[in-house]
């Protein structure tokens, strides 16, 4: 059975907590302001033109070339070898977009977000429901549209 604390050991409790994370904080601040005084970490340095470096692509869990499943079914996160469907929400989850993870991989601006057998079975539902082709075609009946009556009919 938990016992109700009074407000004054609560307080104690939470001014202690808020005391380690602010030393966890400062230490964590040095060792960062350390490896940068190091060289380890800092500010990019400008080339000779004047333009910053190229940032550094990462190394992928899976080769590109495997990224994409044989029959299409699947695409593999590059940053951790994960087998989906569509990428483009998992990305998120790495801060990334689909642009920030193209550049980070050296991909082109056309590699797919979704696996093109993911699309295809996904553009033939919508064509078997009747989407995307044109208006009164949707559905079996005669294509005639339903002569509904306005005001003053």
């Amino acid at each position: 059975m938990d016992r109700e604390l009074p407000l004054s050991e609560a307080l104690a409790r939470i001014q202690r907590r808020l005391e380690q994370a602010r030393l966890d904080l400062i230490s964590l601040q040095a060792a960062v302001l350390s490896a940068g005084a190091l060289g380890a970490v800092g500010q990019p340095s400008l080339r000779n033109d004047g333009r910053l470096p190229a940032p550094a692509r990462a190394a992928p869990a899976i080769p590109v070339a495997d990224s994409i499943s044989p029959d299409g079914r699947f695409i593999y996160c590059l940053i951790d070898g994960k087998k989906l469907q569509m990428l483009r929400k998992y990305l998120r989850r790495y801060g990334h977009t689909p642009a920030s993870y193209r550049a980070a991989f050296g991909l082109p601006p056309d590699y797919p977000m979704t696996a093109p057998g993911y699309s295809a079975r996904k553009r033939e539902e919508a064509y078997r429901v009747g989407l995307g082709t044109g208006p009164n075609r949707a559905g079996s009946g005669s294509g005639a549209r339903p002569n509904v009556a306005g005001p003053g009919a």
